[in-house]
């Protein structure tokens, strides 16, 4: 939507003063830019941005309206301003209060895989019974973790849940059986609680979970809180869950003293029932807050009329259960565009016809001068995405897929691996040791192989066993590589013995020297690249990081799945974009296709869960009905359109022997389709079995609209070798596992709570408590020996009594940890980061950057260190562009040898490095990546 000037409404809630408010804001009537402009407003009168939080679900979505903010108050990106995600939220409040309620400031946070991980190595302490069949203990824990990440959600304790189901009766077998497995519920999730809580271990629920629990229990706590954030926006209020909406009621509380609670949504637009979201959050918020007022936001900027007409007719079959009747409101959107053309749907013979007649459409669109990146295909299944996605193919149209999820443990490549892990650990897992042997790790003779594995199988011998006897060099060659890795097996972690295998196979290399110019291995090194950090994960979760704790724990790692990174959506700007419906949230296009909108494919009603909270227990509305929500994920896809919306149906599927219905959504949009029975196919989908080859791009991390955004350090990479930073941030491609980076953390945030303190001007922590900190939390792995390991600690513990003594004795920074994110003049660069400390000079201020080496030992090495730094450099730039600071002195202290330099930045040095980063932007958006000069820190062969 184009940037236009507030319209009454929006004025309305932009100057809403105190108290509650809820803002209804239709599709396209510019709910982002209601709270955009509100905080803006708040800065601009002079409330303290620390006093602002505003709440909303994703990343991206916080990320987009700090950016907003930022360029209409200060241009510094909003580094400052409280946008969160809940969960993010949630996470700092714990971090800053956890001691107040028992816990650690040091918790370790776990995914979903963790959880279930967690719960198969605590399988013994939740004593199953029912939910433990002997065939297969850990068939359940999956549907578990899921059920209780539900409850917390609910806010339903174990002591509720217990209490309930201790009520429940039991006359008969049946009703036994089902209070039987309600208490078992109850007890198996206490104690998951329980022992979470006791090994220091939270999970992404907990994040907002404890946080609800810290404002129940103390109330001093809740009203500290309160008085920090006088003004509390919410965004997407229709997609909250009971936890969160009760953590926005315990910070607000009573809202007195002139603070106010604004939240914006559209229940028209609630589309995650699914995964815990009510609409009885916002259905019943003017019955909560009696006093709140209610703004109606009903001009829309981004669809045309006869969109907007169709969508509000389907929505009308959802009452009584929507805003617009309970409140006697008016949702009726008023297009400021204009009428447009009416939307129009298409029935072909046959599904395959379907897709095809889409593809053929979209060329006769592109001939007329329509761009790729204007159109959009919207799917209700993954199923039909792929199918959707194999059409293009066929008729070689440009696109980019999102919502297919692939699985990273799906991929050959890492089955490879775990194939050969468990050769290492079981020689006589024949299976395992064949494809290892035949794989790409020693890529010996199929065929060969193949006839050792029938004589092992004849004789009932293993097959290693078999292969010990052989003269055959390769093989005597592979089987001692395998006997070497065996021995390693009690030294290293899982991650580590993955690395040796991959780097002394050879296959590291191979992969690499092809990467750069071979897609399909440049992707095999991305997989494997995800695969290493689900890895790193592994070791952060697992009493025992051992390649035997993995193997065990794989079959449910590979249950509960990992979906791989999937970064088209982002770089989608030149091509059709195909996804899910649900992807498609809170984006547009000027075309937009909603294709199979056949009955019982759309809307989809089946696919319930295998556990359901008793509706005793659960916030539900009536409004959350499964065929509303599919009613509402309709009127988002229509609304998706900018000028041109087409459905299509077929009426037979693919193979024509099923019979389809139009979906009844069509009739409810108040249309008629069309029928394309005599269009004939120019493509045959059934012939066309060309392999996908993956397209390697920017990452999206890496792009935000037209612009490239870097880190630092990753702009120095680039700087340093083009070609590394080809491997190391468009790849990810997976290094050396070391210690170097942790301990690099550990001292960080050790100097940053030191520092931090005394800027407060309150007691920074005592050397005994850090000592402790040191031996509690210094690295296990990337080391190759536990005596090295233990030497490197007790450097580190015997020499930080002489830093301690000198960090207590310098005067306060004037900032820690101090955020950046600059646009690099005349570039399409955006530069980020954070600055370890800035402190005050007689003139200017000095920018401090703590390293850990142990290699600089004397000032001439830390002073050459210091003035070569392209990194300090540019944190030089950044501040200047912030803060137009001339003089800027840059210092590097390494902390652990005690040498501290300082330099002056002359300003040619930083016009320089401003005009090597606006070449910076240019290159990577051609995609060069040509090598550097020096390589001796290169990953690259």
């Amino acid at each position: 939507m184009q940037e236009t000037e507030l319209n009454y409404e929006q004025k309305e809630a932009v100057n809403h003063k105190v108290g509650p408010m809820l803002v209804v804001a239709g599709a396209g009537t510019g709910k982002t830019k209601v709270i955009v402009e509100r905080t803006a407003k708040l800065i601009r009168e002079n409330v303290k941005k620390s006093e602002i939080l505003a709440l909303t679900f994703t990343e991206k979505a916080a990320q987009e309206m700090l950016d907003r903010v930022s360029e209409k108050v200060d241009k510094s990106y909003g580094t400052d301003i409280p946008i969160h995600t809940f969960n993010g939220f949630g996470q700092m409040i714990i971090a800053e209060f956890a001691v107040e309620i028992g816990l650690s400031n040091n918790q370790k946070l776990i995914g979903e895989k963790g959880k279930v991980v967690f719960m198969r190595e605590n399988l013994d302490e939740l004593d199953l019974d029912y939910f433990s069949p002997v065939s297969n203990p850990d068939g359940q824990l999956s549907t578990l973790a899921d059920y209780f990440s539900e409850l917390k959600q609910q806010l339903i304790t174990p002591e509720i849940y217990a209490n309930f189901s201790k009520t429940l009766p039991q006359s008969d077998d049946a009703e036994k059986q089902e209070r039987k497995k309600h208490l078992e519920l109850a007890s198996a999730y206490g104690k998951y609680i329980s022992l979470m809580r006791m090994k220091n271990i939270i999970d992404y629920d907990d994040q907002i979970y404890l946080c609800v629990e810290l404002l129940k229990k103390r109330a001093n706590i809740a009203r500290k809180l309160r008085e920090r954030y006088s003004h509390i926006m919410v965004d997407e209020f229709q997609d909250t869950n009971p936890m969160q909406s009760e953590l926005i009621d315990l910070l607000y509380g009573d809202g007195v003293n002139g603070r106010s609670l604004m939240v914006v949504g559209d229940d028209d637009q609630a589309i995650y029932g699914w995964r815990g979201a009510t609409l009885d959050n916002i259905l019943n918020f003017s019955l909560k807050y009696k006093e709140a007022k209610q703004i109606t936001l009903i001009k829309n900027y981004r669809n045309t009329q006869n969109i907007l007409d169709c969508s509000w007719n389907l929505i009308q079959n959802n009452n009584p259960n929507r805003l617009e009747y309970l409140n006697n409101l008016n949702k009726k959107l008023i297009a400021d565009r204009g009428s447009g053309v009416e939307p129009e749907v298409n029935s072909l013979h046959a599904q395959d016809q379907e897709l095809s007649w889409i593809s053929d459409d979209i060329k006769k669109r592109i001939a007329k001068g329509q761009k790729y990146g204007n159109i959009a295909i919207l799917a209700r299944s993954r199923r039909l995405v792929e199918a959707m996605h194999q059409m293009l193919d066929l008729h070689e149209i440009p696109h980019m897929t999102a919502g297919l999820g692939e699985d990273l443990f799906d991929q050959q490549i890492i089955l490879m691996m775990v194939d050969c892990l468990k050769a290492i650990w079981h020689p006589g897992d024949n299976q395992a040791l064949y494809h290892t042997l035949a794989g790409r790790l020693f890529d010996y003779d199929s065929h060969k192989i193949s006839e050792f594995a029938r004589i092992a199988n004849s004789k009932r011998v293993n097959l290693y066993d078999l292969l010990k006897e052989e003269n055959d060099p390769e093989i005597k060659q592979a089987l001692q590589k395998i006997l070497d890795w065996r021995n390693k097996l009690s030294q290293l972690t899982v991650r580590e013995m993955s690395y040796e295998v991959l780097t002394e196979s050879g296959l590291k290399d191979k992969l690499y020297k092809q990467a750069r110019h071979n897609n399909k291995t440049a992707n095999d090194v991305i997989v494997l690249s995800q695969w290493f950090r689900s890895l790193l994960e592994f070791e952060k979760i697992t009493t025992t990081p051992s390649t035997h704790s993995y193997l065990q724990n794989f079959s449910v790692l590979r249950a509960e799945g990992e979906i791989l990174n999937d970064d088209s959506l982002e770089i989608s700007g030149d091509n059709v974009a195909v996804m899910t419906m649900h992807k498609a949230k809170g984006l547009e296009w000027g075309t937009v296709y909603v294709i199979g909108c056949n009955s019982k494919s759309f809307p989809y009603l089946g696919g319930s869960k295998g556990l359901q909270i008793p509706e005793q227990l659960r916030v539900v509305s009536e409004a959350d009905s499964r065929l509303s929500e599919e009613r509402r994920l309709m009127y988002v896809s229509a609304t998706r359109a900018r000028d041109e919306l087409i459905i299509t149906c077929s009426n037979f599927s693919s193979s024509g022997k099923s019979k389809r219905k139009p979906s009844p959504f069509i009739k409810e949009l108040g249309l008629a389709a069309e029928e394309k029975l005599t269009y004939q196919s120019g493509a045959d989908i059934e012939n066309h079995r060309q392999a996908k080859v993956p397209i390697i791009n920017i990452p999206s991390s890496m792009r935000e609209g037209d612009n490239i955004i870097l880190s630092a350090s990753q702009a120095e990479d680039y700087l340093y070798c083009p070609y590394n930073f080809y491997f190391k941030h468009i790849l990810g491609v997976f290094e050396e596992p070391n210690s170097v980076t942790a301990v690099g953390s550990l001292y960080h945030n050790i100097i940053e709570s030191i520092n931090q303190a005394k800027i407060n001007g309150i007691q920074p922590p005592s050397l005994e408590l850090i000592l402790a900190r040191i031996s509690n939390e210094w690295p296990e792995t990337g080391y190759q020996t536990q005596k090295q390991r233990q030497r490197d600690m007790s450097h580190a513990i015997n020499n930080f009594p002489t830093l301690y003594d000198r960090l207590m004795k310098e005067p306060a920074p004037l900032s820690v940890e101090h955020p950046f994110k600059i646009k690099i003049p005349d570039s399409n660069l955006i530069l980020k980061g954070r600055i370890d400390a800035v402190k005050k000079a007689e003139k200017g201020i000095i920018i401090n950057d703590y390293k850990t080496s142990t290699t600089v030992t004397t000032l001439e090495k830390a002073a050459d260190r210091t003035k070569n730094s392209k990194q300090l450099t540019m944190y030089a730039v950044a501040w200047q562009i912030q803060n137009n600071e001339s003089d800027i002195q840059v210092s590097l202290d390494f902390v652990r040898t005690g040498q501290i330099a300082v330099v002056k930045k002359l300003q040619r040095s930083i016009d320089g490095m401003t005009v090597k980063l606006q070449e910076v932007s240019k290159n990577i958006l051609k995609s060069s990546f040509p090598l550097g000069s020096d390589h001796e820190l290169c990953i690259h062969p």
